[in-house]
């Protein structure tokens, strides 16, 4: 049966599908050529779902596509093409162009709107993290939609719905679990690692997180992106539960709503001291800390610091660490790429934060919570820096990242 909700519903069925070669890519790769087995699969994913229901005439105008921009052109050409976001709505077909333009020829992806709510464009995407997912979306990344003409949908009885797979619930996270470490055991991961395909059964296991199984955790990364880059050797909770999913079985759940970010305000100013990674802390700063996590949905990260606040007497740190509100963070273990995510997610939740790296510094973020009254003068001198987009350091150099501080902070500039 056509029309826009069996357009949708089709969809959803592959929601979790991922990797490539995979039934998408085959059905299209069958019909338009063997290369297409191993390609960029966004847009055929859409031809595949309005194929199989009943929409490839609504949807393709009967032909089926694999670069987002020449559908996208048909749309145009057909009067069916709204720019940006404006109208926008369920069953749209919406393009993206991740540099933020409104020209079609830009268009790097594609999906369907299945909701919207406020700015919010709720979109079913394939080929995103080369899996088929949810995600959100706004009007800085759309290009625009096309319309396709949907038959009007007649009502069907509804099916019987099928019993649902219990998913698999891996073992609890073992805190502390890090690379060039054997407490606590890596044989756990080793184990899993093993039954997955990721590190050979020959082996032997052992309580190190040693360089086999850093090795094994990179290739996890790889065929898993959502979860760290290829040069990742630490795993972190959401890796080790996917992978214990991968080899012991049971269905994956479907993936949650993307979580809501943290409120665009100011933490209240609470300085009572508590732990946050068994360093000492005040509460802002550990709210700041929480916030920073929850921002990172992308990467698969729990701060680990390697030194706090209120840590008077370092002279590595010239007094930075003496008051509140400044932590360094250990990345030794990430990617560049996963550092530098981390720097920005720090600093959507108002951290002053760089990254140090050799041969001045051993590896790490230092990041210093902007309008914290408990700062040491130190501290407030980086805050003055970061003032004027620079480093925090006695060389005063340019901070050349991007600066995506929430908007309270702009009363401290």
């Amino acid at each position: 049966m056509a029309g826009l909700e069996a357009m949708i519903a089709q969809a959803e069925k592959s929601l979790g599908l991922a990797g490539r070669p995979n039934y998408i890519t085959k059905w299209y790769a069958k019909r338009n050529g063997a290369y297409f087995a191993n390609a960029a699969w966004c847009q055929m994913a859409i031809s595949y779902w309005a194929f199989h229901s009943g929409n490839h005439k609504s949807v393709c105008f009967d032909k089926d596509w694999a670069y987002t921009v020449y559908l996208a052109q048909e749309f145009q050409k057909r009067g069916q093409w709204y720019t940006d976001t404006a109208g926008i709505r369920r069953g749209d077909i919406v393009y993206f162009d991740w540099s933020g333009t409104n020209n079609v020829a830009a268009i790097d992806h594609v999906g369907i709107v299945t909701a919207v709510n406020g700015r919010d464009v709720i979109v079913l995407e394939a080929n995103t993290s080369d899996s088929c997912k949810r995600r959100v979306r706004q009007a800085n990344t759309i290009v625009g939609y096309g319309r396709p003409a949907y038959a009007t949908a007649t009502p069907t009885p509804t099916p019987k719905p099928e019993p649902k797979p219990v998913p698999y619930t891996p073992p609890a996270f073992p805190t502390g679990l890090k690379p060039n470490d054997a407490s606590p055991s890596a044989k756990g991961l080793q184990t899993a690692l093993k039954k997955a395909g990721y590190l050979a059964s020959s082996v032997p296991l052992s309580d190190n997180y040693g360089p086999k199984t850093q090795e094994a955790v990179k290739k996890f990364h790889a065929a898993n992106p959502a979860y760290g880059t290829a040069q990742d050797p630490a795993i972190g909770p959401k890796g080790w539960a996917e992978l214990h999913r991968e080899a012991y079985g049971g269905s994956t759940p479907a993936p949650p709503a993307p979580p809501k970010p943290p409120a665009d305000d100011e933490p209240a100013h609470d300085y009572r001291r508590v732990t946050y990674g068994g360093k000492t802390v005040n509460v802002r700063t550990k709210v700041m800390l929480e916030r920073a996590v929850k921002l990172l949905t992308d990467y698969d990260w729990t701060p680990v610091l390697t030194q706090g606040s209120y840590n008077k007497g370092v002279g590595a740190s010239a007094g930075t660490h003496d008051g509140g509100g400044v932590v360094d963070i250990r990345t030794d273990t990430m990617s560049r790429s996963g550092q530098d995510k981390c720097v920005q997610a720090l600093r959507k939740a108002g951290f002053a934060a760089w990254l140090r790296l050799p041969p001045t510094f051993g590896t790490h973020i230092h990041a210093v919570a902007i309008g914290d009254k408990e700062l040491s003068p130190t501290a407030k001198s980086q805050i003055q820096q970061w003032r004027e987009d620079r480093n925090g350091l006695a060389n005063r150099g340019p901070d050349t990242a991007p600066d995506p501080y929430p908007s309270w902070t702009n009363k401290y500039r």
